[in-house]
């Protein structure tokens, strides 16, 4: 019930600020050529080519808005963050829209209504969201689409969190009941902290508050341990802050300022994105690349006996097994007497073509396939094969993360360190790996991306 909201919340605001955009440039352009206030030319422009550019507003306006984490749930904002971060977006996409409009015009556009457009965009789109906000309070009130909270920890500002978490009805928790250190028989008592995965499993918890105090920095560390396959959120006093490492945002609970734990920053509007961008550019680049294509089978096929394509075992999301294509560069069967081994410098088993073709990243082209399957992103932490993850999970207890996110053709560790070939390297890249998890956003996503086209025109890192 809580997803359907979150989505209904999401579509409302994406809805409110698309009609805003909308109809504030019908009242521009409806001022300029219809109201009488302002000299009317001879020949009036069709309503249809500013609205068409009303449009391409709203798609640049609905992008920078994401940037700005305006159609998230993740992040508990309240209505005056929210607002606040609104005109920020406002204000960045009409500079953005004005600045085409001065360089590039088809036809002789009114700067006038782009101005005026923008403007009143702004009015109505704070006017929308404070609406949606205000239906949303309302359906918190009446007990719909709550966070269901439980609280971590003993002591007074236990119970005083305990008594006032329903009054912020914007933030909209519900409170189910407290998680102690030793057993009681309080009426909102649910369990040790020894048993918090049954707990939260049983209850449905969507979210943790906690009040354990800075000493005792061992025992939140066991919480958030246990915790970590979980779908739950984290709520922690200020104090804490200190010893958590992940991002954090700060939000105040009638009084009582707490910081929030975001774990993985990967909201259901960012994975739409990036479906949709992945789904597109994979089509259009295998459909580009087809004549490549077909030469590179060529060569491949007279200069080396074997297939064309390379397929392997890869671990994916979740731990979920795919095959991954790639035109092939070495020896047929050159695994055979050695076993699964990491790729290494001047490696003799590499055919000559597969030089270049490593060297030029054209190996890879078939793993567009795997993205327009949903196997893969075009950006993410590279798959590696089950062999290597079974070893790599034991030696680093943080491997596992990498696989809460697609693998990618490229990644921050890519472009930022070289291939593995010992176990120092691994580490190192594992790093990237989670610093990219750990602050994924398609704007990182695009700052990847430029930092490849040098990394593939250096031939950097190919083996």
């Amino acid at each position: 019930m809580r997803k359907k909201g979150e989505i209904l919340y999401i579509l409302s605001f994406l809805v409110s600020d698309i009609l805003a955009i909308l109809f504030s440039f019908y009242i521009a352009y409806w001022v300029r050529f219809h109201s009488g206030l302002m000299n009317i030319p001879l020949l009036v422009p069709s309503i249809v080519y500013y609205m068409q550019s009303a449009v391409i507003v709203s798609a640049v306006w609905v992008f920078v808005f994401y940037l700005f984490n305006l159609y998230t749930t993740e992040r508990i904002y309240t209505l005056s963050e929210d607002i606040y971060r609104a005109l920020k977006g406002s204000f960045l996409g009409s500079c953005i829209i004005l600045a085409v409009t001065f360089f590039f015009r088809p036809f002789a556009y009114s700067r006038f209504v782009f101005l005026l457009g923008c403007f009143l965009s702004l009015i109505l789109i704070s006017i929308g969201r404070f609406t949606v906000w205000k239906i949303k309070i309302s359906m918190f009130k009446r007990g719909h689409f709550l966070k269901r909270v439980a609280l971590v920890g003993n002591g007074d500002l236990t119970k005083s969190l305990c008594e006032n978490i329903e009054k912020k009805h914007d933030i909209g928790f519900k409170f189910i009941g407290q998680i102690s250190e030793k057993r009681s028989n309080g009426p909102n008592y649910l369990g040790t902290a020894k048993e918090i995965n049954e707990i939260i499993e049983k209850n449905n918890i969507d979210t943790l508050l906690i009040t354990i105090p800075i000493h005792s920095q061992y025992k939140v560390s066991k919480i958030i341990s246990r915790c970590k396959n979980l779908p739950v959120d984290f709520l922690f006093v200020p104090d804490l802050y200190e010893m958590i490492t992940n991002k954090v945002h700060f939000l105040e609970l009638n009084g009582t300022p707490l910081i929030q734990l975001v774990k993985v920053p990967i909201t259901q509007t960012y994975k739409i994105a990036k479906r949709s961008i992945d789904m597109f550019s994979s089509l259009l680049i295998l459909m580009l690349s087809t004549p490549l294509i077909a030469i590179i089978s060529f060569l491949i096929r007279v200069s080396s006996n074997g297939p064309v394509f390379y397929k392997q075992k890869r671990v994916g999301k979740d731990g979920k097994i795919f095959t991954l294509y790639k035109f092939r560069t070495m020896v047929h069967e050159a695994e055979d007497e050695t076993g699964p081994i990491w790729a290494e410098k001047n490696d003799n088993r590499v055919i000559p073509i597969g030089r270049i073709l490593r060297k030029t990243r054209l190996d890879e082209i078939p793993q567009f396939l795997n993205i327009l399957k949903g196997e893969m992103s075009i950006v993410g932490p590279r798959p590696e094969r089950p062999f290597f993850v079974g070893k790599l999970k034991r030696r680093f207890p943080d491997y596992m993360e990498r696989l809460k996110v697609k693998p990618g053709l490229t990644g921050l560790a890519q472009v930022d360190h070289k291939y593995d070939t010992l176990l120092k390297d691994v580490k190192k890249k594992l790093e990237y790996d989670l610093i990219y998890i750990n602050n994924i956003s398609l704007l990182l996503d695009f700052k990847v991306l430029f930092k490849t086209i040098p990394v593939v025109l250096k031939g950097q890192g190919a083996h």
